[in-house]
């Protein structure tokens, strides 16, 4: 199962916590893609913090739209220049202790 959310901070670590016994992942959302293809920084850290304190995985969740656009035109702009495509943290996939 996997929870999305877009509560941050402690708040966010808070909630991670009192549902983790139904998670196997949690993504903060969203990590905003822009222009130059660098990410907006959300608050993430005590999310990620209580995700892996309970044995939940935390997967990040890169978006290229926002409440206002659509975010195709973004999206278009980042994938097709290969230098802007080098600057997003991928692979995203790291190893991750195994479940007992």
């Amino acid at each position: 199962m996997n929870g999305f959310t877009n509560v941050y901070g402690q708040a966010g670590a808070e909630q991670v916590r009192e549902v983790a016994y139904d998670l196997t992942y949690v993504s903060p959302f969203g990590y905003r893609m822009r222009q130059d293809g660098s990410l907006e920084v959300i608050d993430d850290n005590p999310t990620i913090q209580a995700a892996q304190s309970t044995r939940v995985v935390p997967m990040m969740c890169i978006t290229n739209f926002s409440a206002t656009e659509a975010g195709t035109q973004l999206a278009h702009t980042i994938l097709s220049d290969l230098s802007l495509v080098l600057l997003l943290p991928l692979p995203l996939i790291a190893p991750y202790p195994s479940h007992p």
